[in-house]
């Protein structure tokens, strides 16, 4: 995600493309509700558009999608892209949040618009998930069976995967973090962090490394002003254990009813 946001960055203030990056997991809970899912999917590209700058999509997206209805991603594509003064690239994260019919659905409809780019469809589509598009398998309810391999998967130019980081680039990330912040770590720090993590890019996500620094930080902190029971005198242990209870007996003592004296 962070680097399709700086690719995003990237291109647009180079000026040649307008790109745009949208998340799509919130179409996952529709399921195979192909309609609906297609709602979630242009609503939040009219939002990520909107922000960026371009209006075109929030006054024409729901009228298309009201008309094509589970079609309505081409269309609102190819009326977008015809709209723009510069070629179109589209950044989708989160695509293989999918499932089923709706999956389909939308690998077929960026396939079939391949041939009108870019007055007609976008110049480049980016598809991010954890795994090759051409690897993934579909239980179709429409067509009851498993989909694997076929034109809808065919629509990959070429597959990239990014690798972890190493011991130095995580290093240089809570660098980052620390000019940011200004939460330091030191060696031993910096150390559990690379064994806990491995360099996983999962790991080094902003909302999900930070949260973690915080954490490893307090552990540490928590740990070098624990003092050891075994470094203190017994009589000094035992005495601040003793003392709390032996004044609150002393008091209730001295507050109880005196007894009567016989005789």
């Amino acid at each position: 995600t962070s680097a399709l946001l700086a690719l995003r960055d990237l291109l647009n203030g180079e000026g040649t493309y307008r790109c745009v990056y949208v998340n799509i997991e919130g179409a996952q809970a529709m399921r195979e509700d192909v309609e609906r899912a297609m709602q979630v999917i242009l609503g939040a590209l009219a939002t990520r558009a909107r922000l960026a700058g371009d209006e075109f999509l929030d006054a024409a997206w729901h009228d298309l999608w009201k008309k094509h209805g589970a079609g309505a991603l081409g269309e609102v594509l190819t009326h977008w892209s015809a709209a723009s003064e510069q070629p179109l690239v589209l950044l989708i994260d989160e695509i293989d949040s999918l499932i089923g019919d709706t999956l389909q659905a939308v690998l077929r409809q960026l396939r079939s618009g391949y041939d009108l780019r870019p007055e007609g469809f976008p110049q480049s589509v980016v598809l991010c998930g954890v795994r090759d598009v051409r690897d993934y398998r579909i239980q179709s309810t429409q067509e009851n069976a498993v989909i694997a391999g076929g034109s809808a998967f065919n629509i990959r130019a070429e597959s990239l995967r990014l690798g972890d980081f190493s011991a130095a680039e995580v290093q240089t990330l809570l660098a980052q973090h620390t000019a940011e912040t200004g939460q330091a770590f030191d060696a031993a720090a910096l150390d559990a962090i690379w064994n806990l993590s491995g360099g996983s890019r999962g790991w080094s996500t902003p909302w999900r490394m930070k949260p973690a620094l915080r954490a490893t930080a307090d552990k540490i902190r928590a740990v070098r002003w624990q003092v050891k029971p075994s470094m203190l005198p017994a009589s000094s242990l035992f005495c601040g254990a003793r003392r709390p209870r032996s004044q609150r007996l002393r008091r209730q003592a001295e507050n109880a009813p005196q007894p009567l004296k016989a005789g």
